[in-house]
């Protein structure tokens, strides 16, 4: 055999060997793949929260669609509406219509009309008729690119207030579409941050901020207003306002404030700070949870409180945001259980993504990658059968190529056989595949004596020369 042709043939079990071993060394990284496949939907985490919106684009406000409850926008500070949908685990979603250097302060869907939502922007009233897809400017008599701070409207008519950054209070009542000052017993430039429409006195509730005055009362549609803020320390901002049924039947609205969160039960009576189990410092948001009487959420610093006993015990939602919550709303994925979502510069939801259970997780994981390894020791062990099944023809042929090379220089370069570059005869198959007889032995060149290949006179046989090799010679 030729050096060339014993290196062919040697080649061929190491090249099966590094097919096997590169073929384990994959198959070992395929739980690791596996995990890290269903792992990639979940995006970025801050904790226990899932963040949905794009880094650097800082959340103001939030709202929660009364038509598709699992629908959620958010307004940013680059003009833009995000929509996420709490039974899907994607990000948020953009939109278009509002200027790109707009803050989108305040948001309302219209319970009335599926579809329908408002945006207070900086650059004035904005609305969308296809569930925030697309925005256009509406409205005639609002402050021009001043920011309505908070919207709100009553579920049963077209009336609708606007609270405004230091122009007290706009009234509509044709469902926005005029508005007219109706800031009648507010402090002058009065900054309204918190509108609240109470279903069971028939009020409407404002909070101001930087004003002696800090809650205010309407009970004819918003045209005036009287105080009512006893309790509340002077000087403390209200940056969020409530108002639901209490236990018995009555009042009990809830003030976000930069003191803390207080609550006034409906009776006229002052205004208490809220505790069971809150921290001290300032509540930024606050809001009740729909279809559950007693229910409320309240955003204090960087951290998310529940409360299901009309917020006399609390309980801390989630860990892990770090920035302070400006806004908080409420969603029902696929299978109405609650999602949260809050505005900590960037939009953030808990749970985190799909509504499986962990252990439901695991065993999505476990039965995935035991599917995956089993599959791919199955594809290895055809992949070595036919391995061997190839690297045995590929030998044949490479041993026949290589002695076909060999006869094929010794007929065009007149060299007896055996001084090719190979010696090596041809293969069974190639004399079938050529048409020859295959003889039972083939005299290797070594069977050769060194005066025959070189064709010299034989010499004479000693016996011969003794008069003992011929009888006919003997004396």
């Amino acid at each position: 055999m030729s050096q060339h042709a014993a290196r062919l043939y040697r080649g061929q079990p190491r090249r099966r060997a590094f097919r096997k071993r590169w073929l384990a060394q994959a198959l070992a990284l395929v739980p690791l793949l596996a995990i890290l496949a269903l792992l990639a939907g979940c995006g970025p985490q801050a904790g226990d929260w899932r963040l949905l919106s794009p880094s650097g684009v800082r959340i103001y406000s939030l709202a929660s669609d009364p038509n598709i409850l699992t629908l959620v926008y958010a307004g940013a500070d680059n003009g833009m509406v995000y929509r996420a949908r709490a039974d899907q685990t994607g990000l948020a979603v953009p939109s278009e219509g509002i200027p790109a250097n707009a803050v989108v302060a305040s948001l309302l869907p219209d319970p009335k009309v599926p579809g329908r939502v408002f945006a207070g922007t900086t650059a004035g009233l904005y609305r969308s008729n296809d569930y925030g897809d697309r925005w256009n400017r509406f409205g005639s008599g609002l402050p021009p690119d001043i920011a309505a701070l908070t919207l709100a409207s009553t579920p049963n008519d077209n009336l609708m207030l606007a609270g405004m950054d230091g122009r007290g209070i706009y009234r509509s009542a044709d469902n926005g579409a005029t508005w007219t000052p109706a800031s009648n017993g507010l402090p002058a430039q009065a900054t309204v941050t918190g509108l609240a429409w109470d279903p069971v006195d028939q009020q409407w509730w404002l909070g101001l901020q930087n004003t002696t005055s800090h809650s205010l009362f309407s009970s004819d549609d918003g045209r005036t207003w009287t105080p009512s803020d006893e309790g509340i320390p002077a000087r403390a901002d209200i940056n969020a306002l409530i108002s639901q049924q209490n236990s018995g039947g009555g009042s009990l609205r809830f003030a976000a404030t930069s003191a803390g969160l207080y609550y006034e039960n409906g009776d006229r009576q002052p205004w208490k700070r809220a505790s069971g189990g809150l921290p001290s410092g300032s509540a930024l948001a606050v809001t009740a949870i729909a279809g559950q009487p007693g229910g409320v959420v309240v955003a204090i610093g960087s951290g998310v409180y529940t409360s299901s006993d009309y917020g006399v015990s609390w309980t801390p939602v989630a860990q892990g945001l770090t920035d302070l919550v400006q806004a908080v709303t409420l969603a029902k994925d696929g299978h109405g259980a609650r999602v949260y979502y809050v505005a900590a510069s960037q939009l953030a939801r808990y749970p985190s993504g799909a509504t499986t259970s962990n252990s439901t997780n695991f065993l999505l994981i476990a039965a995935f990658t035991l599917a995956l390894i089993v599959g791919g020791y199955i594809i290895m062990r055809r992949s070595r059968r036919f391995g061997y099944a190839m690297g045995a023809r590929d030998n044949e042929r490479t041993v026949g190529r290589a002695a076909e090379a060999a006869h094929a220089w010794e007929r065009q370069s007149g060299a007896p056989t055996g001084e090719g570059p190979s010696s090596i005869p041809p293969s069974a198959s190639a004399r079938r595949e050529a048409g020859e007889h295959t003889p039972s032995h083939t005299l290797a060149p070594t069977d050769l004596t060194t005066r025959e290949r070189t064709g010299a006179p034989a010499a004479p046989d000693k016996a011969a020369q003794n008069g003992h090799g011929d009888p006919n010679q003997r004396s």
